[in-house]
This record gives C-alpha cells, structure tokens and sequence, in this order.
C-alpha cells in the first residue's frame, strides 16, 4: 500500500491497530481499509488510472476486502482511514462524496472525528 506523504504517524497508528485481536473493531476497520487499498492499486498497477479504478471499482472491491464481515460503520471508517493515510484517499474521498452526494461534508465529518 502507498501512503500519503506526511501522515507516518497515522500510517503507524493503523497498522498497530491492523494487530489486534480478530474480534476487536478498530483492528476489523484498520485491516478492512489495508486490504481494500491493496486490491484497488492491484487494478492500477495495471495501468488504470486511479480515479477510474475507485469510480468504477472500489464498492466491489470493498466486499472482496471484507473477510471478517464489517458492519455498515466500519465501512464508513474504513473511508476515513483510507482518506487519512492512503495515496489516492483525497481521490477517494471525492469519489465518495459525489457519490453520496455530499460535496464537502466529507471534509467536516472526517475533521470532527479526528478532532477528538
């Protein structure tokens, strides 16, 4: 998985999460996000552009990453946690947020749940 650039300490934080116990939520959403940025830049690896790839594949893709059945919250961090660390997360969260039509709302929810 590439990371963004300036966000080590998050990188960290989610792969010592990624660590816990198999029944543990924060480890379920931390591996569910790795797993998932893995397969979508499989896809890009072969050349597609990334927005194509998470437009086009990145529900899909979720379900493939979900091996320990997630609930519907835990998919919704998962978002964050790619958004926070991953390489292409500002692309996902655009992707995103057009799709569930919330323009900005991305931003304000992602800043009040790292805020505290």
């Amino acid at each position: 998985m590439r990371y963004r650039e300036g966000r080590e300490a998050d990188v960290q934080e989610t792969l010592q999460k990624a660590k816990g116990p198999p029944t543990d939520y924060e480890a379920m959403i931390a591996r569910h996000a790795l797993r998932w940025a893995e397969l979508m830049e499989a896809r890009m690896v072969e050349g597609r552009n990334p927005a194509e790839v998470i437009a086009a594949e990145a529900k899909a893709l979720s379900h493939e990453a979900d091996t320990e059945g997630i609930t519907g919250a835990q998919y919704g961090y998962s978002i964050l946690v790619l958004i926070r660390i991953w390489e292409h997360g500002e692309t996902r969260r655009t992707w995103h947020n057009r799709y569930m039509q919330f323009h900005d709302e991305g931003i304000r929810l992602m800043l009040r749940l790292t805020a505290s």
